[in-house]
């Protein structure tokens, strides 16, 4: 099975048509080149507000759209529509226009190409600054100093916004915000969470990214995101669990880059900067070192330094040590370069695949990465999609994702033989193709079983 899918586009809320309608052309066309990039390259990066490029196609009697000149600042939408799967995958404001004369390559058509560049609609946070009146904020809980922040912004910029509730009763410090701008006041709070200020352009909100790990004790924790052979076309493959949970095949991606480790996997401490009560909100530093092998003495000293808004030594402290499990967990893990799907190559196999791959925002949940070369090095082949590029051009989709590892310390150890089945009736063609000696490494529950039910081994 598989799907196609087709671009949406509205332009100063135009809906302009994607290809051929019953009864012949269009006036409008997105033609040929749509690209979009968003996210962030990796887990320790604040993600980088989304750009779009669009060409559209003005073939209409007078060149009525090519003759606007209220298109810039005009807000701008992209998505995507395919059965079973439909979304917004950017939302922004047109930066730029240019405009080219079209001639088809037969003649046959001619008109007016309209290449739209966009930012995102986060980008207007950054354009609204506080000024004197009012400049000196109160000590409040997250919850309420976002609330503060997203009330400067115009009415209906965007409908929502949220920061782990896990964090929302934290104090933020009195301060003052005399020449800030309400972006860099966003990405500061959400710092403070550690966890990145998201734009997610299909619910157009404010939010939070995601971690990707289950610290060793945590309950079910040997089960949650790990792995299991469930059911793939009557074939037993290996996907994330519980069942309902998803996966990607590596042999779906073009991919000749390499697995990188960098300095920014080996940091040895982390540095959180706060405003203290209990010294007038004066400027002081929460540290933890980490707990690295071999120490600093070896490799050497490197620091994350992070600006917050916590208002005391305990918030600061309890901020410091989520950036240091995620310094120690998640970006610790030897990254990959991006990896690039094209429909050109290999078609959509369903709804769920369009959705991931074209929603333009880091993914909720893991991904099993089938017969990937990760277990060869050492990497569990558990994935989550953090920033890419989508691009769309002569009727074909190309994403270029970029992977983020996952870490559950609670992972059992790969199957046992005595319990990869829960019967005899499991023979090998039985088996999937896409499941390797490799993945069976990182899968815990076997054929037939299900978490309540798999008698683990440790």
């Amino acid at each position: 099975m598989t799907v196609e899918a087709v671009p949406t586009l509205q332009v100063a809320e135009l809906t302009v048509a994607t290809g051929l309608v019953a009864g012949g052309r269009p006036a409008l066309v997105a033609v040929n080149s749509l690209s979009l990039s968003w996210g962030r390259g990796t887990v320790l990066e604040q993600t980088t507000p989304a750009r779009a490029r669009v060409t559209v196609l003005d073939t209409s009697p007078g060149r009525v759209f090519a003759c606007r000149r209220d298109l810039i600042g005009q807000v701008m939408r992209l998505g995507w529509s395919a059965p079973g799967s439909t979304g917004t995958n950017f939302r922004g404001r047109i930066t730029d226009m240019t405009m080219d004369r079209y001639e088809s390559p037969d003649g046959s058509r001619v008109g007016i190409a309209v290449t739209l560049d966009a930012s995102s609609i986060e980008v207007d946070a950054a354009n609204y600054l506080q000024q004197a009146a009012g400049a000196l904020w109160p000590a409040e809980s997250f919850t309420a100093r976002l609330a503060r922040i997203v009330s400067h912004l115009p009415v209906g910029l965007v409908t929502a916004a949220e920061v782990h509730p896990g964090w929302a009763t934290y104090t933020a410090a009195q301060i003052d915000v005399f020449d800030v701008d309400l972006l860099s006041l966003l990405r500061r709070l959400f710092d403070s969470t550690a966890r990145p200020l998201i734009y997610d352009p299909g619910a157009d909100k404010f939010t939070y990214g995601l971690r990707r790990f289950i610290a060793a004790g945590a309950a079910g924790g040997d089960v949650l995101h790990s792995a299991m052979l469930a059911l793939a076309g009557g074939k037993w493959a290996a996907t994330c669990s519980p069942v309902g949970g998803s996966w990607l095949d590596a042999r779906r991606f073009g991919y000749d880059g390499s697995i990188v480790a960098d300095v920014a996997s080996r940091l040895t401490r982390v540095q959180v900067g706060y405003l203290d009560v209990a010294a007038g909100y004066a400027s002081a530093t929460s540290e933890v070192q980490l707990a690295t092998s071999p120490g600093e003495e070896t490799t050497g000293r490197r620091a994350l330094t992070v600006d917050t808004m916590h208002a005391n030594a305990a918030g600061a402290a309890d901020c410091a040590a989520e950036w240091a499990s995620l310094a120690l967990s998640e970006a610790a893990l030897p990254r990959l370069e991006p990896v690039t799907f094209a429909t050109a190559r290999t078609p959509f196999a369903d709804a769920a695949e369009v959705a991931l791959l074209l929603a333009g925002v880091e993914s909720s949940t893991w991904r099993f990465l089938r017969r990937s070369w990760l277990p060869e090095v050492g990497v569990p082949p558990l994935v989550g999609i953090i920033g890419g590029t989508i691009g769309y051009a002569a009727g074909q989709w190309t994403v270029q994702a970029q992977l983020a590892g996952a870490v559950n310390q609670n992972f059992p150890p790969g199957l046992m033989p005595a319990y990869a089945a829960t019967d005899n009736t499991v023979r090998l063609v039985d088996l999937d193709d896409s499941l390797t000696v490799g993945d069976c490494a990182h899968v815990s529950i076997g054929a037939g079983y299900t978490a309540a039910t798999m008698p683990f081994v440790t």
